[in-house]
């Protein structure tokens, strides 16, 4: 026992050592001043990187933030991802955000992602702008559908107004994506600016399509526990114990976010004293009583409906592999013999949980609130002991 508990706390220590840096990348910033300062950036999911810059310069030894504004634009190396402070038009209102820089040439591309909506700002050589807005609404009806279309496009129409080509593969489009609206711009830009307008595009690092951005979770709860165990053969009455159980757990979040920001990959160990009681009616007049200790594993995924929001209802299920161990009984005759659960006998349970519930950004880190349904059935004592648990959650 001794030696989990150490296991448990050297793990932890480790995890905290690396929460300044979730996913750290060598890249640069480039100050208002015109200034490149080269150092490392906390690389995040789209949403963040239009709201926020962590950068620690080369040769210091903290992390700083920088608002859309205080900077005029940051990029990973290697050709990764590109940012630029710059105003842009979201729901008729004008904020400025770090836009992700597609495409420069003679006509430019910018995006910026907020609610689950896409926002393209197409900038042509004479300065000239047009706003797309992406709603990725497809369960319109088709003439509902081709409207929808047509006042999405309307700007960029007149935009590209000379380029009869341009203008029919914008319309055959469909859904716009950042590299179906790249592609469609480049070709324009060469076929329209020549050399004059040569485009640079500015793509993703190759490791940041696939990345996997992987944050620590800790949690604590109370637990609602109930026990059916198994009468021994001479005892035809059931015994129904009841109890409470509270429990620490430790674990990681595993989020791709070029796959999906709402779709969280979890794993989670936790440690849980149980203690149940109920009346032995076998034995007149005795409560019969159990304690032990529960080490869980749980793995599952979780989904979050409005992941860009400060606040997000969520959803969770996966498997639990639970293994119990440290029993002690009173007045269980009757039960599983006359002695009650062998004190000597470890068991496990192969179960599943769900639960549902929201959870808060707090800065840099989301504070969550759930309630779980957790399925344990130990195959040992041919014995079930669900429970219903309330867990409060901290993921830096």
């Amino acid at each position: 026992m001794k030696k989990l508990r150490l296991t448990i706390i050297i793990c932890f220590l480790c995890a905290l050592s690396a929460m300044a840096q979730v996913n750290p990348k060598a890249g640069y910033i480039i100050t208002n001043e015109g200034d490149t300062v080269h150092g490392t950036i906390d690389y995040r999911s789209d949403t963040r990187n239009s709201r926020t810059c962590d950068f620690k310069a080369d040769g210091t030894e903290s992390f700083r933030s920088y608002s859309p504004g205080e900077i005029a634009a940051y990029r990973l190396l290697e050709g990764g991802a590109y940012y630029v402070s710059r105003a842009m038009s979201i729901e008729g209102e004008t904020k400025t955000v770090f836009a992700e820089y597609l495409l420069q040439g003679g006509m430019s591309l910018y995006h910026h992602k907020e609610n689950r909506i896409d926002y393209y700002c197409l900038v042509d050589a004479d300065g000239r702008t047009a706003n797309i807005r992406e709603t990725h609404d497809m369960q319109l009806a088709t003439d509902e559908r081709r409207e929808a279309q047509r006042q999405k496009l309307a700007e960029a129409g007149q935009l590209f107004g000379r380029s009869p080509e341009t203008l029919e593969e914008l319309w055959k489009m469909g859904e716009v994506t950042p590299a179906k609206l790249t592609a469609i711009v480049n070709r324009y830009n060469r076929q329209h600016y020549g050399d004059n307008g040569r485009s640079t595009e500015f793509g993703k690092s190759s490791d940041g399509a696939t990345r996997l951005i992987t944050r620590l979770r800790i949690e604590a709860g109370m637990g609602l526990l109930s026990m059916d165990p198994t009468p021994h053969k001479e005892n035809k009455k059931e015994l129904d114990l009841s109890g409470t159980a509270p429990l620490v757990g430790i674990g990681v979040d595993i989020v791709a976010p070029r796959l999906s920001q709402s779709l969280v990959f979890q794993a989670m160990a936790s440690f849980s004293p149980n203690k149940a009681t109920g009346d032995n009616t076998f034995v007149s007049k005795k409560e019969a009583e159990v304690k032990f200790n529960d080490l869980a594993l749980n793995l599952g995924a979780m989904y979050r409906f409005t992941p860009e929001g400060r606040l997000s209802p969520l959803v969770r299920a996966g498997v639990a592999l639970d293994y119990l161990f440290g029993y002690e009984t009173d007045n269980w005759e009757g039960y599983f013999g006359n002695s009650g659960m062998d004190q000597h006998h470890s068991t496990a349970s192969f179960g599943f949980y769900g639960g549902a519930g929201a959870d808060m950004a707090v800065g840099k880190h989301r504070l969550s609130l759930t309630a779980n349904y957790v399925y344990r059935n130990f195959g040992h004592y041919s014995m079930k002991a669900p429970m219903f648990t309330i867990c409060l959650g901290w993921v830096f």
